[in-house]
């Protein structure tokens, strides 16, 4: 009757986009797993922990971790042992035969094999020890100690250890008398087998055993046996049950909104270290460092588009366009910087996202966010500050890393020096946290936009607003008019090439004069493309050519996507028709360069004369997949003060160029967009 009563629910606690493995339930009541890092080409198989409910995210262990022995070697099947450390399988990513090692991992004291925490500056202890035989070496021909396949501790307080084990063995040479269809023999490995290269690895023979540490005994409880392999083994016996985690604060409005908050303390926290300028506490004060003068603006909120089974569809690599490696990506809203380097925002719940930093004009300036960050509903989120991926120092486990470089708010009722009176703050408050008491609301908008609160018009003149709003562009919008009236936890910002930026180049746009008459009309196309108004060839500007139809090269995308983003050549106008420029190659005395053969000789013409080497003319690609600060050929013509193309496209165009460029530059984003084949 009690079971009865009671309700069970299977529900979804990890959105990574690649594979999650191997969870097990800590004494803490933490969920250890490993997690294949695989966003953006990065392939790493780390240790991971949360809550049984998926919040409190956190890398635990591993990131950089994976050079050792001499081998390239990764995290998985995590058990925990009697005295609560973790042990784990460290294996090759594609290991040639089954079998590796343990290792016992102190993640209480270390990050990384190299990288205590921050609390433990003196590396005290070991970060790794040999989960049971030393010197094992998994992607050896050899491995003396053997291989195992898993490694499982007893809980009774004897310290024994169950696994699946293997012997080190070696195929015997066949004796010279032998009869013909006599086996080779596999014997024991000693080193002198190994040195002996008349022997070779046999393969790999596992069953059961039970490790004693009282008498250093190892006991078979299954004996091995050729063609069974025996790889894995669980022993049921009683331990306390998981203590309940200390889960998080939770939002009660946000959980409505099926959102979560992300809390940045400051994006110049740079593992403890104040990265700003110009120090954070001259950040702070807008009579020190103007609001113009931080490059550091907003925070861009990036989501990962599920790529559906083959079967339910099917779609050629060309969809991804320049490249893949980024696959389909959405932008899901902005958030602003404050001065101090901290932000506030809301994010949807229960979804992979990765955040970027972006200046006043929607361009990204620090490097892609490669690792999935996830929300519950109504969670608070907070995060220090920032790291790169090649950054050793611990980040992402926030009790791991140092301090927070802003403390916040010095008192209650008081104010930031040099700031607006009406900022009033309570003490140890980010400016985003007052900034959202004060102004709100917390949640991401599709929209940058920004008005300056911070500076006090008594003393500062005030900074220009911005408005890049999706309101005012004219071509299709890349989110619905539903989420343009209310952005919600659903809303996304979706950018195919075909449907969102192509309409920018061909948008007849429009001069007028004092009166508001139109005198001129022009599109991006009129000049750049192969034909001119009156149908003829011409040359495209700036060898450009922006056209809306297929392109010769790939009919799968158009041909300005194609001329955007991979080299060219140069053409020219000849008898009415656009043929490649050749020009004449010489060396670098400007002489002449002939054509010659395999033996060097000069290669002649029917009339004996020796024939000058000719090449085409390159173009460069006027974009680039790495982002907005990559395409400086597209973007620096649109500068509106030295360009010569200012004025061109409007500064919300620029701004949705420039994140679809920062999320990779891709054809399409939605799967579901693309054509049937």
């Amino acid at each position: 009757a009690a079971l009865e009563s009671m309700c069970f629910s299977i529900g979804q606690i990890s959105f990574n986009q690649s594979h999650d493995l191997d969870p097990i339930v800590a004494p803490n009541g933490k969920v250890i797993f490993s997690r294949w890092d695989h966003a953006g080409g990065d392939k790493g198989i780390h240790l991971y922990q949360m809550n049984s409910d998926g919040s409190d995210l956190e890398i635990l262990y591993g990131r950089h971790s994976h050079q050792q022995q001499g081998q390239t070697l990764h995290f998985t099947q995590s058990q925990i042992t009697p005295s609560e450390q973790l042990l784990a399988a460290i294996t090759e990513y594609r290991a040639p035969r089954l079998g590796g090692d343990y290792t016992v991992i102190d993640t209480q004291g270390f990050t990384d094999i190299d990288t205590p925490v921050a609390s433990n500056p003196g590396a005290s202890g070991q970060p790794q020890q040999p989960g049971l035989f030393t010197d094992v070496t998994p992607n050896a021909d050899y491995s003396l100690p053997g291989l195992f396949a898993s490694l499982y501790p007893l809980w009774d307080g004897t310290g024994r250890h169950i696994y699946a084990w293997s012997q080190c063995r070696a195929l015997a040479p066949i004796p010279e008398d032998a009869l013909e269809d006599e086996e080779r023999l596999t014997v024991p490995c000693n080193q002198e087998v190994i040195d002996d290269p008349n022997y070779s690895p046999a393969p790999p023979l596992f069953g059961l055993w039970l490790y004693d540490p009282a008498d250093n005994t190892q006991l078979p409880l299954t004996i091995p046996q050729e063609g069974i392999a025996y790889t894995e083994a669980v022993a049921l016996d009683a331990r306390s049950f998981p203590a309940d985690p200390s889960l998080p604060e939770r939002d009660e409005n946000l959980q409505n909104l099926n959102m979560g908050l992300v809390h940045i303390r400051s994006v110049y926290d740079f593992a403890g270290q104040d990265t700003s300028p110009a120090g954070i506490n001259n950040m702070t004060n807008p009579e020190d460092v103007a609001v113009d003068a931080r490059s550091e603006r907003f925070i861009r909120v990036v989501k990962s588009v599920s790529i559906p089974d083959d079967d339910v569809l099917d779609f050629d690599n060309s969809a991804f366009g320049r490249s893949r490696n980024q696959l389909f990506r959405e932008v899901l809203g902005y958030a602003p910087i404050q001065p101090d380097g901290s932000s506030l925002f809301a994010v949807p719940a229960n979804v992979p996202f990765a955040i970027s930093i972006v200046d006043a004009n929607g361009k990204r300036i620090s490097p892609r966010h490669q690792n999935w960050l996830q929300v519950v509903p109504g969670e608070i989120k907070t995060c220090n500050g920032c790291h790169t991926s090649q950054s050793t120092a611990p980040h992402g486990r926030l009790e791991a890393e140092a301090a927070s470089i802003n403390l916040g708010a010095p008192t209650n009722g008081g104010q930031f020096p040099g700031t607006n009176p009406a900022m009033f703050t309570d003490i140890g408050e980010t400016m985003a946290e007052t900034f959202v008491r004060i102004v709100g609301p917390s949640l991401i908008s599709p929209n940058i936009t920004f008005s300056d609160v911070w500076s006090n018009p008594q003393t500062t003149t005030l900074a220009a607003d911005i408005n890049l709003t999706f309101a005012d562009m004219a071509t299709p919008l890349p989110i619905t008019q539903a989420c343009a009236q209310n952005w919600t936890a659903l809303c996304r910002i979706e950018i195919n090439y075909p449907e969102h930026i192509q309409p920018l180049f061909e948008r007849v746009r429009e001069t007028r004069n004092e009166f508001g008459e139109v005198i001129a009309e022009r599109t991006c196309i009129s000049c750049h493309s192969p034909a001119g108004a009156d149908g003829l060839s011409q040359v495209p500007a700036g060898q450009l050519d922006l056209s809306g139809t297929p392109s010769p090269n790939n009919a799968d995308v158009l041909t300005s996507y194609r001329e955007l983003m991979f080299g060219d050549n140069a053409v020219e106008l000849v008898d009415g028709v656009l043929v490649d420029i050749i020009e004449l190659v010489v060396d670098e005395n400007g002489d002449p360069v002939f054509l010659v053969d395999e033996n060097g000789d000069l290669i002649l013409d029917p009339e004996g004369n020796p024939i000058q080497v000719t090449r085409t003319v390159p173009v460069a690609p006027s974009m680039n997949v790495g982002g907005a600060m990559a395409s400086s050929r597209f973007f620096s013509p649109l500068n509106d003060i030295s360009g010569s193309h200012a004025g061109f496209l409007d500064p919300v165009e620029q701004k949705l160029i420039a994140e679809w460029l920062d999320i990779g530059g891709q054809y399409y984003n939605n799967p579901f967009a693309i054509p049937p084949n």
